[in-house]
């Protein structure tokens, strides 16, 4: 009898050790480099010790660090407001335009910042050529408006398809209440609430850690003043206490805004509202077209000045050439994130499924989502900076580690989303009837969530292919990466080889969206 009872022990026990110890392998490889990060920089505080008494400018970095903020806050609710005018849109006559649309913004979101910043570059020197002689093309305003266009498909693709998961009968019980414009204005702000702080809160903190276009447009903000004291002093403890105040305060929002995260990206399907013929009136549906038309516009002028460079097309094969080992490099590194990374994934999901989507969980996920890219980099160089890891730090593997770092928990949600749209009874029946869990995961589990593994290696493919803040610490000495290249020729004013970089950036990324096309599938994920 209790040999029974152990090997029945004994089958649950392998039956389900993803559901129980799922979290561990992502603990081990995203939390363990930022924990030693943080308690190493702590055991260097007594050695930080000022004759002056100051470690750094406190009035410069608060002045920097509020303007920072202002910044970022000013970029989110730009993208926040072009989302609900595109979310109104979809309402309106606009719904089938929108769907159409969001190939091209999933496209523009992959793209570098710094491809982004080029195209407006190009396009405001135009306009002072013609005779706008006044448009700047340097500081804060510039900026603003390049980082906004760079980020507006976060805030259609959320808030817009917040409406598309809605519930039809809620549509039909607002239009009983009063005209559509009065829904406009008053019930679908409430409907979209979520996706819009959700939105909002992800663009902040993206603005808040990119360094690429601020740096482009020649101003100063607190992400590069992160990178700047690394570079200068390689102290761990000083850049680990100057990116204090920013961590705090991603964490913070984050912490805000994890209730939203099951109701933003965890629920719902897309629906067809086409049958509703919601009626605006003519300023109303000129004002929300505004939405979609800056989406538009913000996919158009990166891509325009691309393809309409005739020196670009010239000098396309002596660019390939030169750089054939920087694509190389750069497909490589996301390749092996995605080898190693699906698997911590799909356990990672299944773990967070088996117990319930708590803040606790999701914490676990996405704390690491409020780390700049250059701390990310930091940490990793540190824990693996020694003889015995020596192997690692000069490897391509370091790269690597830093995209997982930094994108693996967005490829754990799509596979938890589409793990909680499975019918749980089908997994534990198949569970009784093979109770060998690696049966199960294979003949059972893996082809109904193949398409959201797949829609999540795609997703860290392409957010690893434009990655710089982190990669640009972390790879090894004899390596580049696209990304890596395309900014530093920028800085150097390489115009053309900017632009062919550019182009096999974005060829990249519409072959690996093509899937989408042709698997209905994975485009539902």
């Amino acid at each position: 009898m209790n040999l029974l009872k152990k090997a029945d022990n004994k089958s649950v026990s392998r039956t389900n050790w993803p559901e129980r110890f799922g979290h561990w392998p992502f603990l081990f490889v995203i939390w363990l480099p930022l924990v030693v990060l943080f308690i190493r920089a702590a055991l260097g505080i007594p050695d930080l010790a000022d004759p002056d008494g100051r470690l750094f400018d406190y009035g410069r970095e608060a002045w920097l660090l509020f303007k920072t903020l202002v910044y970022a806050t000013s970029v989110a609710g730009t993208v926040c407001l072009a989302g609900f005018l595109t979310a109104t849109y979809v309402c309106g006559p606009g719904q089938r335009q929108v769907r159409s649309l969001m190939f091209l913004l999933l496209i523009s979101l992959a793209i570098p910042s710094s491809v982004h910043a080029l195209g407006w570059l190009k396009w405001l020197g135009l306009f002072r050529e013609i005779g706008f002689a006044g448009i700047a093309s340097r500081g804060w305003l510039v900026s603003w408006l390049v980082q906004s266009m760079a980020l507006l498909p976060v805030g259609v693709l959320i808030i817009a398809g917040g409406v598309l998961i809605q519930n039809r009968e809620q549509f039909l019980a607002a239009r009983l209440l009063g005209s559509d414009t009065r829904f406009v204005i008053k019930l679908l702000p409430g409907l979209v609430r979520p996706q819009i702080l959700t939105a909002g809160a992800i663009v902040w903190i993206l603005t808040l850690n990119d360094y690429a276009i601020p740096s482009i447009f020649s101003i100063n903000t607190y992400a590069i003043e992160i990178f700047v004291e690394y570079s200068s002093s390689y102290s761990l403890t000083r850049t680990v206490l100057k990116s204090l105040p920013l961590v705090l305060l991603q964490t913070t929002v984050l912490a805000v805004v994890l209730g939203l995260v099951p109701q933003v990206f965890l629920t719902g399907r897309l629906r067809d509202f086409a049958g509703l013929n919601f009626s605006f009136p003519r300023h109303v549906t000129a004002l929300s077209a505004l939405g979609p038309f800056l989406a538009l516009f913000a996919v158009a002028v990166p891509l325009s000045v691309i393809f309409l460079s005739q020196d670009m097309w010239r000098e396309l094969g002596l660019t390939f050439e030169q750089s054939v080992m920087d694509y190389l490099t750069s497909l490589s590194i996301c390749a092996l994130a995605i080898v190693i990374g699906s698997p911590l994934a799909i356990w990672m999901a299944r773990w967070i499924h088996a117990r319930g989507v708590s803040r606790r969980a999701l914490f676990l996920l996405l704390g690491p989502v409020a780390m700049p890219g250059t701390l990310t980099g930091v940490a990793l160089i540190h824990l693996f900076n020694h003889v015995r890891t020596n192997w690692i730090y000069n490897s391509l593997l370091l790269p690597v580690l830093a995209i997982l770092g930094r994108f693996l928990p967005f490829a754990v949600l799509v596979i938890l989303a589409w793990l909680k749209r499975l019918d749980r009874e089908l997994i534990w029946a198949a569970q009784l009837l093979e109770p060998d869990d690696a049966r199960t995961t294979r003949r059972i589990l893996l082809p109904l969530l193949a398409p959201g593994i797949a829609t999540g290696a795609l997703l860290m493919f392409l957010m690893g292919l434009g990655e710089l803040g982190a990669s640009v610490l972390t790879v090894p000495p004899g390596f580049s990466t696209l990304t890596i290249r395309l900014y530093n020729y920028l800085h150097y004013g390489a115009t053309d080889r900017v632009l062919g970089l550019s182009f096999l950036i974005v060829l990249t990324i519409t072959l690996s969206l093509v899937p989408l096309i042709f698997w209905p599938r994975s485009r539902q994920s």
